[in-house]
């Protein structure tokens, strides 16, 4: 969790000095995994060169084939993040092919669902192939929420609202990240009725994720904003709160986000916008 970004800094630069002397190259990865994980979190996707630089050094030195798939996860989840998808497939791919050499059905998982989480945010499964879907159905039955209901959803808002101003990705290795967590609130907001506190969360992801040039997901920031100005304007239980141009800028912002959505090839996402 956030909250816990600083100590888990403190433990990962520890880690890394331990593990210059150690026999194993592990503590030193691990280090500069979580050091990534922080990065991510902040915000700081400048930072994370030079962890993916000490581990590419790691795997070269120490002929360590884990490293270079932990650099190749890391390096697809950041082109993801920013709206390259071409590029994130071609390493996830390159992850995958190291993955099934290695034997390792964990690592083999951790591709697929980099694959699976490029269908949701694209909007588009032409992708997802069938093997996916048997290890999917192989695997053990997994509870899964989603906060539909206004009181999980108001219950799932008041836990993660401290984590507003971070980043996602909870510190136990990035897979797939999805920018501002203002985005995500913004979404429980609007299910639980805060309509006023959505709009608002919207707005600061927006701001946020330019920050980071993470585009896929200012495009969706920008969606879920329009959503919520189009409910505050039709809601007759939401008058009081209402503005004048409240559906004027939600049309604007739905424009802005097909025309990136168009520009970043999301199709599913693009037909939402449209409508």
């Amino acid at each position: 969790m956030p909250e816990t970004v600083d100590e888990r800094e403190r433990i990962a630069r520890r880690a890394i000095d331990l593990g210059r002397s150690a026999a194993e190259p592990m503590a030193a990865l691990w280090g500069h995994l979580w050091l990534i994980d922080v990065h991510f979190q902040r915000g700081e996707l400048e930072r994370i060169d030079d962890e993916l630089g000490e581990i590419d050094l790691i795997a070269a030195r120490r002929r360590f084939p884990l490293a270079r798939w932990h650099s190749q996860r890391i390096r697809a989840a950041r082109a993801a993040l920013q709206g390259d998808f071409e590029l994130a497939d071609r390493i996830n791919s390159q992850s995958l092919v190291l993955a099934l050499r290695m034997d390792d059905i964990s690592m083999v998982g951790v591709a697929h669902a980099l694959t699976v989480a490029l269908a949701v945010v694209r909007g588009d499964s032409s992708r997802v192939g069938p093997e996916i879907l048997e290890m999917f159905r192989s695997g053990p039955p997994l509870p899964l929420l989603r906060a539909l209901d206004a009181d999980a959803a108001e219950r799932v808002y008041q836990k993660l609202l401290p984590s507003a101003g971070y980043y996602d990705g909870d510190g136990s290795g990035v897979i797939f990240t999805a920018g501002s967590n203002a985005r995500a609130i913004g979404e429980l907001a609007l299910v639980a009725g805060r309509v006023d506190t959505a709009v608002g969360l919207f707005a600061d992801a927006v701001i946020a994720n330019k920050r980071i040039g993470a585009r896929p997901f200012v495009a969706l920031s920008r969606l879920g904003w329009a959503r919520a100005l189009r409910r505050r304007a039709t809601d007759p239980a939401l008058s009081a709160l209402r503005t004048p141009g409240d559906l004027l800028l939600a049309a604007e912002l739905s424009r802005q986000a097909a025309a990136d959505f168009r520009r970043l090839d999301m199709p599913g996402q693009l037909r939402t916008a449209d409508q």
